[in-house]
């Protein structure tokens, strides 16, 4: 989603305060991101179908957070943003 006009610091405060590991919330260019990080090694570790799970996850989690921004901060849905 894209940063709202209004209710910014409500917002910001949403995010830092929010515990989401082991994800991690970002901006970049006026969006809100979520992501996964990962060490490339641990693809290819005992850790493999947890780690896919995981990333299959924050697909899911991402649809829910954008419509959740929207509707709580007035966030309008980016181009990557599923609205429906």
């Amino acid at each position: 989603n894209k940063l709202p006009k209004t209710k910014l610091g409500d917002l910001y405060q949403h995010l830092t305060g929010r515990d989401i590991l082991p994800y991690m919330f970002g901006i970049n260019e006026n969006k809100i991101f979520i992501s996964y990080r990962v060490y490339m090694n641990d693809i290819y570790s005992d850790y493999k179908d947890a780690i896919k799970q995981k990333m299959l996850n924050v697909m899911k989690i991402a649809d829910e957070l954008d419509h959740f921004f929207h509707d709580t901060f007035g966030c309008e849905y980016s181009f990557e943003s599923k609205n429906e």
